[in-house]
């Protein structure tokens, strides 16, 4: 890991997480309410910013890219146990809740069973939206439970299958926080859907493992000298799309392939070669000398 200024916000937004609860055991209601609130608004912010620093100062990592996801569902998940807890365990609050972090456990393990393919379930810009949904969301039900502390001294869903509908500032912060949370649990399914059925290509597909080496040039772009891949591609020019998908590196060392040869099972191959029985796949650049 490089100690660099988007590394650092995705590291304190990982941090920040566990830390929401604590405001409950630390603080009184509603000051609790306000510091979890405060804590949970500066970790969305560092969200937009530790990706937009990246971007923009060339900082990109592997690092940022494995621990910003990880960031995102850990607060995401860690504040809707908390606000589901002290708000009265009302269904209206507990079914989104339940989508939400179904959806995160279903990707999560889908991630795994994927493996070396993980990667190819890139983040879409629907999944974007339901991040932000969900942060606007648990961040206004966080005011609604601070504000109905102060106005009513309970928390504002205590009851079940109860709604507010005064026209308090408490009850109107948590009727708005209900509507996103709902309309950011429509968006998390659909977005698990979408994993499952279009960015999942090895899933319910006829597969073959694959052996994949790089050499010289190709290993240091790429990051590593081999992975193995479940993969359904039928030749080496489905092989190197589905493996430049995958990320910026994989992309970058696959971008001019007149500067990369290959060989399936230790034979000099082309692009239209089939891959049906093949075990091993390796690039190179061109070979020059005697």
């Amino acid at each position: 890991m490089h100690w660099t200024v988007p590394n650092i916000l995705t590291l304190l937004r990982l941090i920040a997480a566990p830390a929401v609860p604590l405001m409950f055991l630390y603080f009184h209601r509603p000051w609790a309410d306000w510091a979890a609130l405060a804590l949970f608004l500066l970790a969305a912010v560092t969200d937009w910013f530790d990706g937009y620093l990246a971007r923009a100062w060339q900082q990109e990592s592997r690092f940022g890219a494995a621990m910003d996801p990880i960031a995102d569902k850990a607060m995401v998940v860690i504040a809707l146990v908390v606000i589901t807890g002290y708000s009265g365990m009302n269904p209206w609050l507990i079914l989104p809740a339940a989508v939400i972090l179904f959806r995160e456990v279903f990707v999560s393990g889908l991630r795994e069973f994927l493996g070396a393919n993980a990667r190819l379930l890139k983040v879409t810009r629907l999944a974007k939206w339901k991040t932000t949904f969900q942060m606007v969301a648990i961040a206004v039900l966080f005011l609604g439970t601070g504000l109905a502390y102060v106005e009513h001294g309970r928390p504002p869903l205590v009851g079940e299958g109860e709604l507010p509908w005064s026209d308090s500032w408490s009850d109107l912060a948590t009727q708005l926080g209900l509507l996103l949370i709902w309309m950011a649990a429509a968006l998390t399914g659909w977005t698990g859907w979408e994993y499952f059925t279009k960015r999942c290509p090895t899933c319910g597909s006829r597969e073959m493992t694959l052996d994949i080496l790089y050499f010289a040039w190709l290993r240091e772009r790429i990051g590593q000298p081999r992975e193995r891949v479940e993969t359904g591609a039928t030749t080496i020019r489905d092989l190197v799309a589905e493996l430049a998908a995958r990320d910026e590196w994989h992309a970058a060392a696959f971008a001019d392939m007149s500067a990369v040869r290959c060989a399936v099972d230790q034979q000099l191959a082309d692009l239209d070669t089939p891959l049906a029985g093949s075990r091993e796949v390796a690039f190179f650049p061109p070979m020059t000398g005697g």
